[in-house]
């Protein structure tokens, strides 16, 4: 586990604007994000249980929200002591409680969100965090959500991956009854301007190859767009705002 400096105050990044979020969902989680100074002005969200996360790197978040149903008491009362912002909600409400931690992130101003340990555990939890990557969307953010080793990422127009070991995995699901010139490049099967229908599974398990770069473009619909690997230096460039 890396060592993460997180502010916790409620003077602090909590009422301040932040162009980034983090998000710890109560997902799979193989490490935490490596936190330095060119990342210090991040906003660090739990989302009930995904505080343990940090917790138990002697971590603590910015905001804790939730209905904390999967939290100890011990855990919820550490976060309480410490000065964490804690947004308490009943268990009977409408949203998850990661939809709760994206919904602070987008009313701080974050434009890019990163939920870590969105992925496993219970699977109706896992696919609505993907959908909520279209929720990002449409408030005008970017988004990915990563386990560590799996990232989901949302393709409207253009996405570009970099940092990718060769042999690493990348599949593309339809969010949309059709995707139309979707185009790859970069990896070890290319596809130029072709028609995906849902349902189908032709985009499944592709590869990086040498370079460990791939380039997909799409001329309309919505896909998700599913690594799995161990690039360490993933970055995703070129995500346009504007649906086609």
């Amino acid at each position: 586990m890396t060592n993460m400096r997180c502010a916790a105050s409620k003077t602090g990044k909590a009422s301040q604007i932040c162009r980034q979020a983090w998000i710890f969902s109560h997902g799979d989680l193989a490490a935490l994000p490596d936190r330095t100074e060119d990342n210090q002005d991040i906003l660090i969200i739990a989302a009930d249980a995904g505080a343990r996360h940090l917790l138990s790197a002697g971590c603590l978040p910015d905001i804790a929200v939730g209905d904390f149903d999967s939290l100890s008491p011990g855990e919820l009362a550490l976060l309480e002591q410490s000065g964490c912002d804690v947004r308490k909600h009943p268990c009977a409400k409408n949203e998850t409680d990661t939809h709760l931690a994206t919904d602070i992130a987008i009313a701080a101003g974050a434009k890019e969100i990163t939920v870590f340990g969105g992925i496993g555990g219970r699977l109706d939890h896992s696919l609505a965090n993907v959908q909520l990557l279209v929720y990002m969307y449409d408030h005008g953010c970017t988004g990915k959500i990563t386990d560590g080793i799996q990232t989901a990422y949302l393709l409207t127009d253009r996405l570009e991956l970099t940092g990718w070991h060769p042999g690493d995995i990348l599949s593309i699901l339809p969010l949309t009854p059709q995707l139309t010139g979707l185009t790859i490049t970069g990896l070890r099967y290319d596809l130029a301007e072709t028609e995906i229908q849902m349902g189908t599974t032709r985009t499944i398990s592709n590869e990086f190859t040498e370079s460990g770069c791939g380039q997909l473009a799409l001329a309309s619909g919505l896909a998700v767009v599913l690594t799995q690997g161990d690039g360490s230096a993933v970055s995703f460039t070129g995500c346009d705002l504007d649906r086609k």
